[in-house]
């Protein structure tokens, strides 16, 4: 018997898509490259890394990943069933079981995935964390009457506390950051972010690296961030830090850093790997000596491992790029959103289109494979500017400013800025379907698309563009970009060979 199982839901819809457009998109988009830093097949770093804390703690812990066992059916012509599920769950015999959920998983699983292990193993506590149950609490533990337990926000400083009090069968009713069912009221102090970055292991990759054969590790020199995007869910997870730190933002030192890095690649030396700050070189100077490191501790061990990176095209610099590039990186993703300035302002995200062009024109000479992000739908937009962000998109491809687009649709999610002030935002929600969190799909995955909870308004609170009619556009943005990749082949030639074995 396991202490603890932790488990990652399946990602994706509980449909097969049979839109044209879309199963042409992708194809064509997986036959350009792939997109290091989003696959479809990355594992639960967080969950990764909580297994790695519970092992140092001498628990028994156990990784179940649906998501990646409902991806593998799907190549069998199946998909995750909950018949399928309450097999796979009694192989899983353990005291308590962990969920991480993000909305739209929550939203599909979780009822029915609290319910089937409550089936299975009545007696076993369920703790939930995640993006979403840090944001609903409350409203988690009122729906699902089988969850013990939600931790709001990192669970790295009380995923042992809790464990442990649930194992010697005590009530943790004093764990700073944990909600009880037995007291709906306790412990509302936010998130107390007392483990240090450097005390946190690296993830526990063991325990999927030989059975997931599209293993793409990541790496940290920081957590957080001091951007405000309002389309960003993840601001709002790690603004809750402010309560305690003042900052959103934390980073690792170049030294510690240096440990981690090694212990990665004497393990693993993975072909790819991500560095996965949400905005890398945010304080250039320590990025400089990440990327010495990272050269470093490659030519010590003779790695030829190659990375990925997101950061934002007015942190990048020439000397930055070069030691970046020699240093093995060579995807890089930046947010560009929408094609004017208006567009990204009213999102609070503040980057001029002059500096957005400098940068993508640099990291094309030195010979980066460029990753850009669009949103169809953002605030206030009407259909001439979501033309022109399609026009915008496609002419940066045609240049050689960009070579993969990952493009998406805005997701007001519960709980955010956004989703709490959205017709100030210019946005109103669909008053039934916002209610349904299956229904909160960001549309970049061939398994994870449909029409917004959301239509676009102005400043007087008329509809621009309804919730449809951000689905045809969104449509035509990838439309467009398929177009382009039929017609210009390959992009650099970064590519998961692995990732054949998805099917449209």
């Amino acid at each position: 018997m396991y202490d603890i199982v932790l488990i990652q839901p399946p990602v994706s819809k509980q449909t097969v898509e049979e839109d044209p457009r879309i199963l042409s998109y992708f194809k064509a988009l997986q036959q350009v490259g792939s997109l290091l830093g989003d696959s479809p097949l990355e594992p639960n770093y967080g969950l990764l890394t909580l297994a790695a804390i519970l092992r140092e703690l001498h628990f028994n812990v156990a990784y179940l990943d649906l998501n990646i066992h409902d991806y593998r059916l799907r190549s069998s012509g199946l998909m995750m069933t909950d018949d399928i599920l309450e097999e796979t769950i009694k192989d899983y015999e353990a005291r308590i079981f962990g969920i991480s959920y993000m909305t739209v998983t929550y939203g599909m699983w979780g009822k029915r995935l609290s319910g089937l292990i409550s089936k299975v193993w009545p007696d076993a506590k369920q703790i939930v964390g995640g993006i979403h149950p840090t944001m609903q609490y409350n409203k988690v533990l009122n729906e699902c009457p089988h969850i013990d337990y939600v931790i709001e926000g990192e669970a790295e400083n009380s995923i042992g506390s809790i464990v442990k009090y649930i194992l010697e069968d005590k009530k943790p009713s004093k764990i700073p950051g944990v909600h009880s069912r037995f007291d709906l009221n306790i412990n509302s102090y936010g998130i107390i972010d007392k483990y240090v970055l450097s005390e946190t292991p690296n993830p526990a990759y063991d325990l999927v690296a030989e059975s997931n054969h599209n293993f793409i590790p990541r790496i940290y020199s920081s957590h957080g961030c001091d951007e405000k995007c309002t389309f960003c869910v993840v601001s709002d997870f790690f603004s809750a830090n402010k309560k305690v730190n003042g900052r959103c933002y934390r980073k690792i030192e170049p030294a510690l850093f240096e440990q981690h890095f090694y212990d990665l690649i004497s393990k693993y030396d993975p072909k790819f790997f991500c560095l996965g700050d949400l905005t890398f070189a945010h304080d250039r100077e320590p990025t400089l000596q990440i990327c010495k490191i990272i050269r470093k501790v490659k030519e010590e061990l003779n790695s030829q491992s190659i990375w990925w990176c997101q950061t934002r095209a007015d942190l990048i610099n020439k000397e930055l790029a070069n030691a970046m590039y020699l240093a093995g990186c060579r995807q890089i993703a930046i947010g560009i959103e929408g094609a004017t300035d208006d567009q990204r302002n009213r999102v609070v995200k503040r980057l001029k289109t002059a500096t957005i062009e400098d940068c993508l024109r640099l990291l094309s000479d030195i010979g980066f494979e460029i990753q850009t992000y669009w949103i169809i739908g953002l605030p206030g937009d009407s259909e001439k500017t979501v033309n022109l962000t399609i026009t915008k998109m496609l002419s940066y491809l045609s240049n050689g400013m960009a070579h993969l687009t990952h493009i998406s649709v805005l997701v007001p999610y519960p709980g955010t800025m956004l989703g709490r002030n959205h017709e100030k935002s210019g946005i109103i929600l669909d008053p039934k379907r916002s209610l349904d969190y299956s229904q909160y799909w960001m549309n970049c995955d061939p398994y994870g698309c449909g029409v917004p909870i959301y239509s676009t308004i102005d400043n007087t609170g008329k509809i621009l563009l309804s919730s449809e009619a951000i689905y045809e556009l969104w449509l035509l943005a990838i439309s467009e970009a398929e177009k382009f990749y039929r017609s210009h082949g390959k992009g650099l030639g970064i590519s998961l060979q692995e990732d054949s074995r998805l099917t449209f």
